[in-house]
């Protein structure tokens, strides 16, 4: 009977947002491989190698993760890649986050026995079920661009069809008000009543007469639209990003854990608040 053997290699792009505790979290994940293979190769005591690399070719090393957290050095350091090589006999494992682009959380082995292999696979894939980018976040940092040039010719297409009969709307209906005060201000009696009346249901039903003319004046409506459109880009444009959170990353990989949530929050409120005003006007309808 053939034995399915599980794929070596893992690749998944980014962006990948590691603080310290997720590096934390994936220090004991090593640990946990390399105790796996030492059990095969137990005569092999060749440490493992592990390096941070800046993009302007500085590096350090050590034997864990752990022990780059710790080093003194990392606290002015600017890392943009994390290298982890595992060599116990033939047995060699590579894992590699870097951060170009989107950034790419990659792993291999030339391990052939299936159960090693996927005991390997099953500790890796634990760690990126916890610390995966969502779905979103990751269309968010690819399609970017995409996102803030179609939004544009949407608000220039908006913009320049807007709807009129609101528009009317709410010109008649500030007439209205303005009949409304001045009924309330002399008083309701027999003699306006009727007038009362009428005013009450034309406002209620949002009711425009036929013949009701005004002198459009669209400009505060297009200016709001297009400061919605500047703010939102503004926001699009602060996009995830791979980052490995040590030395002078670690604040840029809190802040960016913040604001995730922050624009989470202001979308579910924005929702939630459109969700309401066409309840009720439903409920207005009915």
């Amino acid at each position: 009977m053939a034995t399915l053997k599980a794929p070596a290699e893992i690749e998944i792009y980014g962006p990948w947002l590691i603080t310290e505790s997720e590096l934390e979290s994936l220090h004991e994940i090593v640990e946990k491989i390399e105790d796996i293979l030492q059990s095969v190769y137990k005569s092999d005591k060749t440490p493992k190698r592990v390096v941070v690399k800046s993009k302007k070719g500085a590096s350090i090393e050590d034997n864990t993760i752990l022990g780059i957290i710790k080093d003194e050095k990392i606290e002015d350091f600017n890392p943009s890649e994390l290298l982890v090589e595992i060599n116990k006999g033939e047995f060699k494992f590579k894992l590699e986050i870097t951060s170009e682009d989107t950034g790419c959380f990659y792993t291999n082995h030339n391990i052939e026995d299936v159960k090693l292999s996927q005991d390997i696979r099953h500790e890796i894939r634990k760690w990126i079920r916890k610390n995966q980018p969502s779905w979103v976040h990751e269309k968010w940092a690819s399609t970017y661009q995409l996102i803030i040039i179609f939004s544009l010719i949407l608000t220039i297409i908006g913009t320049s069809m807007l709807d009129k009969s609101i528009s009317r709307l709410d010109a008649y209906q500030s007439q209205l008000k303005i009949e409304s005060h001045e009924l309330l201000s002399s008083g309701i009696n027999n003699d306006n009543i009727s007038k009362a009346v009428n005013i009450l249901l034309q406002y209620q039903t949002s009711y425009i007469p036929k013949d009701f003319s005004y002198i459009q004046d669209p400009e505060n409506n297009i200016s709001s639209i297009w400061l919605a459109w500047l703010i939102c880009s503004v926001v699009i444009l602060i996009k995830p990003r791979t980052i490995i959170g040590l030395g002078k990353k670690k604040i840029w990989a809190q802040f960016y854990k913040k604001w995730i949530y922050l624009v989470g929050a202001i979308i579910l409120g924005v929702i939630i608040g459109l969700c309401t005003d066409f309840i009720k006007s439903l409920t207005i309808i009915t």
